[in-house]
């Protein structure tokens, strides 16, 4: 939300210099889905918003820093990852005008950027899922779009050997279809060699052969804390630069006479969860894509700490409104993947308070 390619840069470089300690060489990330919906599960994980504008932007920012650290991208999902609900089953279908002006600029500014990775998604394209669709995986995202790396599947996504022939290079997490003895079978060992090609070029064009990272099984790395007080402040400074103040009817900035302040909304005091596979939480939604914060400063804590040092008494019960110079309601929701959003409303009911 701040528009800010230079910060989206700086931040990008040190989420790539923590992974980097953390022995990594290779990132799942950064998504670049265009939101259909305000109900999609994984909103939260794409930076595209709903403008593929603002996606091609950003994500080739964030792409020519994080490979900056010799960190490798994957940029995902292509394609047409929306929604959440039957995310394995339903067909997304699109025609070509479509996608290209509306989902592929991000992919296409990425891939321009020198992304070295794509993960093909879980759901089907006009009819065809999306690993096992040559017109997809080799038509577009290759011959049109100029792909010179490496796809990945996304987490089991595969449907069958076929997705080998249709350009899909490596199946995650483990080689159920592509065994050596079902490439065998079905005659698919050439495909797999240029499926190899694919992903060395990617390896020697970052040069990670020559900065491999930790030693297998980089325990010790791997639990390490990369955290550092300035990586923190930069998240601050992020965090801060994306608040979008939607309307202003002369309430801000508080006046100087107030003395006091009622805080009310279930989310004002609410921490983080660090349960990945939960329902998230209004920091971070569910799923593989969760950061667990462990010591997050909640909107009443940080309200209570300036208000203190001014000399302003906060209150939380709704039996002190008439007490109360300025309210301010605090409404939050959050989102998962797997499942979408069931309905547009904030989270522990604020919208009465609001209106």
């Amino acid at each position: 939300a701040s528009w800010d390619e230079a910060l989206v840069s700086v931040v990008a470089q040190a989420i790539a210099q923590e992974f980097k300690g953390k022995g990594a060489n290779m990132m799942l990330g950064p998504g670049l889905n265009v939101h259909r919906s305000p109900l999609g599960g994984r909103n939260f994980e794409y930076i595209s918003g709903e403008d593929p504008y603002l996606g091609a932007r950003l994500g080739a920012s964030y792409v020519k820093a994080v490979q900056g650290e010799r960190v490798m991208v994957t940029i995902k999902h292509w394609a047409f990852n929306e929604q959440e609900l039957d995310r394995s089953s339903t067909s997304s279908d699109v025609d070509e005008r479509t996608a290209f002006e509306l989902y592929y600029p991000p992919f296409e500014a990425a891939i321009k950027a020198g992304a070295a990775a794509v993960m093909c998604s879980y759901n089907f394209v006009n009819g065809t899922q999306a690993c096992s669709n040559s017109a997809l995986v080799t038509g577009v995202l290759r011959d049109k779009l100029g792909f010179p790396g490496f796809v990945m599947s996304d987490w089991s996504a595969l449907k069958g050997v076929g997705a080998l022939s249709a350009g899909t290079d490596m199946e995650q997490p483990d080689p159920d279809w592509f065994a050596p003895a079902l490439l065998t079978q079905n005659n698919a060992l050439f495909r797999a060699r240029i499926a190899a090609q694919h992903i060395l070029a990617a390896i020697y064009h970052l040069r990670l052969d020559e900065f491999p990272g930790c030693t297998l099984p980089c325990a010790a790395s791997r639990q390490s804390n990369q955290r550092t007080p300035a990586h923190v402040h930069l998240a601050e400074e992020a965090a801060a630069k994306g608040i979008v103040l939607l309307q202003n009817n002369g309430v801000l900035p508080l006046r100087a006479n107030v003395k006091t302040i009622l805080v009310l909304g279930g989310d004002s005091d609410v921490g983080d969860t660090l349960n990945t596979w939960g329902l998230g939480s209004p920091y971070s939604g569910g799923g593989s894509g969760h950061v667990p914060a462990l010591d997050v400063v909640t909107p009443l804590e940080g309200i209570r700490l300036l208000a203190t040092s001014r000399g302003i008494e906060v209150l939380t019960a709704r039996s002190d409104l008439d007490r109360a110079d300025i309210v301010i309601v605090v409404g939050a929701t959050t989102s998962r993947e797997a499942q979408d959003r069931a309905s547009f409303g904030l989270d522990h009911d604020p919208d009465g308070l609001i209106a």
